[in-house]
């Protein structure tokens, strides 16, 4: 295939999420996702020493690397190296026990291997402390894959990292403690899983008092508002906030990955996908560029709807991570950042609100699990007074929520297809053991669904 180099990429970023979805199952013990390789134990009492902090030459750091790599065939001694660079006092500390060997700072890692990863390899790394682990750092290492044709991918790898510095130091990503040869290391959220699909909507008792943190809901909507009132620098996205969004470059150019890719006769189930891509000429032209839908005079709903911001664009339940331990009851982490960028902020919120609906698993039931009016609105609010330099008069005005909420709607159209594009490419590519021909075709379906919806204003 002519773009093959490109796509092949596709499959891990799905695999750099699955350690998430290891580390929360409830259904296997815990030798199901650690390989065989077993966790190197200290043979003593650690101490109650807080450990160093990390060197700033890599701390937040986009560009500077550690000049080591992980051989995937023998990972450890690579990996202790690596921690010896990023954390280079820890030896030299009363907290090391030791008078600076790199085979004492060796006997005190846990490292972990994490399954999952075939092109991207994952793996969680302990820096011990005490007995009760109050002071043990936690690290996430992501090994890139070892054909250089796959860092030409889906996601630009340095846009990526810079994205990742930012949101670290503005304390809205795990710490990024600085990258490799081929990979990086962040911080691993300890004692967190990813909330559910249906813990994704706001409960009743939210509904019934809303000004309350009694929901995830809550924090969703409150985190997404500060991500969208990031000022970004202008040199760390791919696009610049007068652009046009930035999915619309990236579904052009799946459109481009897709049309070469072999889909067996009746996979899409009498989907008609040339009407699809003419559907989108027509979304992309009509209701995008011209930013005017239905009407030559858009509302401040419609305009607030459509401002460029900075997005995550893919608040999916398995990247919402919650900890009431450490981040509070009710309170959510966003993680996984590949497609973050500068995009509507109507489309984020769009693409938050289908994955209300059980998508992971291809069961989706959007008549029952798309968030209800009620649900909708107090998202909205809930958002909106969180957006920094809001106008909460805006709230108490006649049409400005409903103009905002229907203009959301019509977004879940450019979230379908940008979607079933993705999955094509991952149904062509991916080897991991999920049905994407099934999901691409669920959200075709949805997209058609919807547009029939919105054009018949037969919609929530």
């Amino acid at each position: 295939m002519e773009h093959l180099p490109e796509i092949l990429f596709a499959s891990s970023i799905v695999l750099s999420r699955l350690y998430f979805i290891i580390s929360s199952s409830k259904d296997k013990e815990s030798s199901d996702h650690i390989a065989s390789n077993k966790p190197h134990t200290p043979p003593y009492k650690f101490s109650s020493t807080p450990p160093p902090p990390p060197s700033t030459t890599y701390l937040n750091n986009p560009v500077n690397k550690v000049p080591i790599s992980v051989i995937p065939s023998s990972p450890w001694a690579s990996i202790r190296q690596i921690v010896g660079q990023i954390f280079p006092d820890y030896n030299n500390s009363d907290f090391s026990h030791s008078s600076g060997s790199l085979s004492h700072l060796a006997d005190r890692l846990l490292c972990e291997p994490l399954s999952g990863g075939l092109s991207n390899l994952l793996f969680k790394v302990t820096i011990p402390s005490n007995n009760d682990g109050d002071l043990n750092i936690y690290l996430l290492f992501r090994v890139d894959a070892d054909s250089p044709t796959e860092a030409v991918a889906l996601v630009n790898k340095p846009v990526e990292c810079r994205i990742f510095t930012m949101l670290s130091k503005a304390k809205l990503a795990p710490t990024f403690y600085g990258q490799f040869q081929n990979g990086r290391v962040e911080e691993f959220y300890s004692d967190s899983s990813p909330i559910s699909f249906s813990e994704m909507g706001a409960t009743a008792a939210q509904l019934q008092f809303p000004n309350n943190r009694l929901s995830y809901a809550y924090s969703i909507a409150e985190l997404m508002a500060e991500m969208h009132s990031l000022r970004v620098p202008e040199n760390v996205c791919e696009t610049k906030q007068i652009d046009p969004p930035m999915v619309i470059e990236q579904v052009d150019k799946w459109w481009d990955w897709a049309d070469d890719i072999d889909v067996p006769d009746g996979g899409f189930d009498g989907i008609d996908l040339l009407k699809v891509k003419r559907d989108w000429l027509w979304l992309k032209g009509d209701i995008l560029f011209n930013n005017k839908p239905r009407s030559h005079n858009p509302s401040v709903g419609q305009k607030f709807a459509h401002d460029n911001v900075f997005t995550h664009l893919d608040c999916q339940s398995l990247n919402i991570m919650a900890s009431g331990r450490n981040f509070g009851p009710n309170h959510v982490k966003f993680i996984d950042f590949e497609y973050a960028g500068f995009n509507s902020r109507a489309l984020d919120i769009a693409n938050t609100w289908l994955e209300h609906c059980d998508m992971n698993n291809n069961k989706a039931d959007y008549k029952t699990e798309f968030p209800s009016l009620e649900q909708q609105r107090f998202f909205l609010i809930t958002y909106c007074k969180s957006c920094i330099d809001f106008d909460a008069r805006l709230l108490d005005t006649s049409h400005f929520l409903e103009d905002f909420r229907r203009e959301v709607l019509k977004f879940t159209l450019l979230s379908h297809l940008n979607w079933a594009l993705w999955s094509v490419i991952q149904y062509d590519q991916s080897e991991i053991e999920f049905d994407f021909l099934l999901y691409a075709k669920l959200r075709l379906k949805m997209f058609a669904d919807m547009k029939i919806g919105l054009a018949y204003d037969d919609i929530i």
